[in-house]
């Protein structure tokens, strides 16, 4: 039987490598060296409550689109959207 635990806290550090880092997990070399890398439990535990508040804020939103862009005046693009109101969105903070 796989071990569940370790291979979740390899998809964790996965997405992790990739979201946070904007490492390639597409690359052999980068996959080889996060099933290398150990994570200790301080650490595990800091980056579970670093996702917790991403999650917390994410639901306070009411929103569940992807991408989710907030403006600093809290006015939201919310989805996949045509690139007009993208160009709109933006525009629009600059003036």
């Amino acid at each position: 039987m796989q071990d569940r635990t370790r291979g979740m806290e390899f998809v964790r550090q996965a997405y992790r490598a990739f979201w946070c880092e904007g490492r390639d997990i597409s690359d052999p070399q980068v996959l080889r060296d996060l099933s290398e890398e150990s994570v200790e439990e301080g650490a595990t535990d800091h980056i579970r409550r670093i996702a917790q508040e991403w999650e917390a804020a994410w639901h306070t939103t009411g929103q569940a689109g992807v991408p989710l862009i907030v403006s600093p005046d809290g006015d939201l693009l919310v989805g996949c959207v045509p690139g007009e109101d993208i160009a709109g969105f933006f525009h629009q903070k600059g003036t």
